[in-house]
């Protein structure tokens, strides 16, 4: 089962990523970053791009990390948090 993943700029309002994350997308983070729900700065911009990379461009998965990065860039600063 997927989950429906979204992000949030820190104190802001939450946005949803426009596909949907396989269910094991919140372990990869956490093994990653620490925390399953971690928050994301600018620093972690090449690492969410690596993964992307690392995933595949055109899957589930790196559109995901794409999409976080893009995020990162635009707000300096996330909170990302799965609703399933």
């Amino acid at each position: 089962m997927g989950a429906s993943l979204r992000w949030e700029p820190v104190n802001r309002k939450k946005n949803s990523i426009n596909t949907a994350a396989p269910s094991s997308f919140m372990g990869e983070l956490e093994q990653v970053f620490g925390d399953r729900t971690p928050i994301l700065r600018e620093r972690d911009i090449k690492t969410l791009r690596a993964m992307a990379v690392a995933a595949g461009k055109d899957s589930e998965y790196g559109k995901c990390y794409a999409a976080l990065a893009d995020a990162v860039e635009k707000y300096e600063e996330i909170q990302i948090s799965a609703e399933y």
